[in-house]
């Protein structure tokens, strides 16, 4: 597993990308060194895990659910970059489960897609 956590000053998205064999941990290290650091305080996220093999349970789906809406802040934006069928399915049922009103996450398989979805106006 690797993971890079780049923030793009130029359109304020932080994106997160993963690589390689990606489970539950992952995800949850990755997210707390985004909310650990104090200079990262975009509302816009992109997760891409189009390079990344993906072993997630339901329950590891709904423990990162969890976490997402305890720890992200409230007015935020999450889109979540996929390659495959497997990948879709698991982040549709992520974005179900943390769904709040303040919060919009959609699944896409074209970057360009979801970055003209992030820095939309509202």
């Amino acid at each position: 597993m690797a993971f890079i956590i780049e923030k793009q000053d130029s359109d304020g998205i932080v994106r997160l990308v993963f690589s390689g064999h990606t489970g539950l941990r992952d995800v949850v290290l990755a997210t707390e060194r985004i909310m650990e650091d104090g200079r990262i305080v975009s509302t816009r996220r992109l997760f891409d895990f189009r390079k990344a093999e993906v072993h997630f349970s339901s329950e590891d789906i709904a423990q990162i659910s969890d976490r997402s809406l305890q720890n992200e802040p409230g007015e935020s934006r999450i889109a979540v970059l996929v390659r495959g069928d497997l990948q879709y399915g698991l982040s549709a049922m992520y974005g179900g489960l943390a769904w709040s009103s303040s919060r919009q996450i959609k699944i896409f398989r074209d970057e360009a897609e979801a970055v003209d979805w992030l820095t939309a106006e509202d």
